[in-house]
């Protein structure tokens, strides 16, 4: 069986075979597994620019919350 071994930045690296597999990643399945890792992307980008807004309000505030 293959799947994609994914990078250590979380972008997805190439096609790994499991020993005593041979039945490939249907089209389907990689379409979505690519869209989930684009997703997960995206939200971990939004949950660091929150934080850095939640900084920034904060600093404007005097530092107190």
């Amino acid at each position: 069986m293959e799947y994609i071994k994914r990078n250590p930045d979380g972008t997805l690296g190439g096609m790994v075979e499991t020993p005593g597999h041979h039945e490939p990643l249907r089209p389907e399945l990689l379409a979505a597994l690519e869209a989930i890792t684009e997703l997960e992307r995206q939200i971990g980008l939004l949950h660091k620019r929150i934080d850095e807004q939640q900084e920034e309000i904060t600093a404007l505030k005097g530092g107190a919350e």
